[in-house]
């Protein structure tokens, strides 16, 4: 029971290239050999496993309201959403100068503002939330080698983030997630406008992968 609930890292790499340097730093470091695995099938199911844990603790769950939104999400809708509703008031705005109703000038400006943030603020929470690349986009495990480290000593950790990783979890060794060392959207330079076209030009590949299953049947 102790050796299954001794911890490990497990990496996901962009590349072959950048897995086989990492593993040649752990070496460097003295990890034995006997301690470092590659694109196994456990460790990529470990990877899975750590991603996922980690989509859920960065997400903000209502189950009253039925919704889900995962940080990337969220992060979006924060910079589309000003945007839009500045937007939204300006759109509205003329229509306060049109004399409809009893309302005053001041009234008719206050209602317009309310109006326009509101349309601006859907508006911002529709398109922001396009920032997430949904269920068919690929996780990290299928998008390059694993690499598993039964040794997560500092120094090790360091030795895999230097490579870039995809990402890096801290597991046991039976695989289950116990914590995120780093993940793509903490290193990823692009921001959430290269996220939305990204997520506007990449084909769905729910609807593919789906085709697919059929065409097997």
């Amino acid at each position: 029971m102790a050796d299954q609930q001794r911890q490990e890292l497990v990496g996901v790499f962009s590349s072959q290239e950048r897995a086989d340097a990492a593993a040649r730093r752990v070496r460097d470091l003295g990890v034995p050999e006997e301690l470092i695995h590659m694109n196994g099938h456990a460790d990529k199911e470990a990877a899975l496993r750590g991603e996922m844990r980690d989509e859920l603790e960065r997400s903000w769950f209502s189950p009253q309201a039925g919704f889900l939104l995962t940080k990337r999400a969220v992060k979006g809708m924060l910079v589309v959403s000003p945007v839009a509703i500045a937007l939204g008031i300006l759109i509205a705005l003329p229509f306060a100068f049109l004399p409809w109703g009893p309302l005053p000038l001041w009234g008719r400006l206050l209602a317009v503002v309310l109006l326009g943030s509101a349309f601006g603020a859907t508006v911002g929470f529709i398109i922001g939330g396009e920032a997430e690349k949904g269920a068919g986009a690929p996780l990290a495990a299928e998008r390059g080698p694993a690499l598993r480290v039964g040794d997560t000593r500092p120094e090790v950790r360091e030795a895999l983030v230097a490579e870039e990783p995809v990402r890096v979890d801290v597991v046991t060794a039976a695989g289950s997630p116990v914590g995120n060392v780093t993940n793509e959207s903490e290193t990823n330079d692009e921001g959430v406008f290269e996220d939305l076209r990204r997520a506007w030009d990449e084909p769905d590949r729910d609807a593919h992968n789906r085709h697919e299953d059929l065409s097997d049947r």
